[in-house]
């Protein structure tokens, strides 16, 4: 979706999910390299992703505009740290092996020894509908 370029750049560039062309009653197609603003900056739109549908009831992802990391880290948010992150795993991938895959690269780049714990916390969607059916 974005390049590493874009992100290395902080550029200024916005992907809309579905739902956020209807939401305005804008042609999806007619905000392909419109401005949009987003905090006060202008963001070039340079795609639309096609619809999803709601998954769960914690975030509907046809309801987003997504920007390159760097540039929501730094101009969106004002801050290099990130305290949450959300990802989906490739259609045909197993949950688990997601979740393996998301731990491995994080304690990378956390730079983390073998066998310290780790600084972060992963968990899915059914972990947080059990933690909230026990509340």
């Amino acid at each position: 979706m974005f390049t590493q370029g874009d992100d290395g750049a902080r550029q200024r560039y916005a992907v809309l999910a579905a739902a956020v062309p209807t939401m305005f009653n804008v042609n999806p197609a007619a905000l392909i390299h419109q401005t949009i603003q987003l905090r006060g900056d202008s963001y070039e739109v340079i795609g639309v992703l096609s619809e999803k549908g709601a998954q769960g009831s914690f975030m509907n992802p046809d309801e987003q505009i997504l920007v390159p990391l760097s540039t929501a880290r730094y101009r969106l948010f004002g801050t290099d740290r990130l305290r949450s992150i959300a990802v989906q795993v490739r259609e045909g991938v197993p949950l688990e092996q997601g979740m393996v895959d998301i731990e491995q690269v994080l304690r990378r780049e956390h730079k983390i020894r073998p066998g310290a714990d780790n600084d972060f916390q992963i968990r899915n969607q059914q972990d947080i509908l059990n933690t909230q059916e026990q509340t």
